[in-house]
């Protein structure tokens, strides 16, 4: 702390508290997406299972997007590790493939619950390698990243409007059949599967 005409001022953050924020940002991202995979597991019926499904894949796109589009390419000659950085890639890769699978219609309850669980597995393995490997290699990092969270930040926001805005005015693409309409048995209606 420095002193000024008697007042005490703080000295200017160190570089990797300003780190923090980006990290922290994905962190976040991490517990939210966590806790929705345990939510999901939880759940006793399939309805709230797909509703949580949902809600993990809204937040996974953005998540992917802006590690993809910004956080990645920002600290990428910082890491300084090709393998881990295209490990990196292609584990969202496989997260993008396991999206747009979970999202196609006609999906039987078994082979939604076996997809989902596969995804959830996926991204936790993912979020375990990159917050051990990936966030420890930039937290001695000297530079200031802290306009890379303000970007993070505003390109979260656009993200969240477009995909809201892309839901509006089509079904739900996660809602059991019988919930689109269609006339389904006994033998095919959604139920949870443990």
């Amino acid at each position: 702390m420095k002193k000024s005409n008697g007042r005490r001022q703080e000295a200017a953050p160190t570089a990797s508290i300003r780190m923090t924020k980006p990290i922290s940002m994905l962190k976040n991202d991490h517990k939210k997406l966590t806790d929705l995979f345990d939510k999901f597991e939880r759940a006793n019926d399939a309805r709230t299972q797909w509703e949580v499904a949902r809600k993990a894949i809204h937040e996974l796109k953005i998540h992917s997007a802006i590690e993809e589009e910004l956080f990645y390419p920002s600290v990428g000659k910082i890491v300084r590790d090709e393998d881990l950085m295209n490990e990196a890639a292609e584990e969202h890769h496989v997260v993008h493939v396991l999206m747009d699978e979970i999202n196609g219609e006609h999906l039987e309850a078994p082979v939604f619950h076996a997809k989902f669980m596969v995804l959830a597995e996926s991204v936790r393995h993912h979020i375990k390698q990159e917050e051990g490997q990936i966030f420890t290699k930039l937290a001695n990092y000297d530079t200031d990243l802290e306009e890379l969270g303000a970007w993070m930040e505003e390109r979260r926001q656009e993200l969240d409007q477009q995909f809201q805005h892309a839901l509006v005015g089509r079904p739900d693409r996660l809602l059991a059949p019988d919930n689109r309409g269609t006339n389904v048995t006994a033998m095919n209606r959604l139920r949870p599967v443990r």
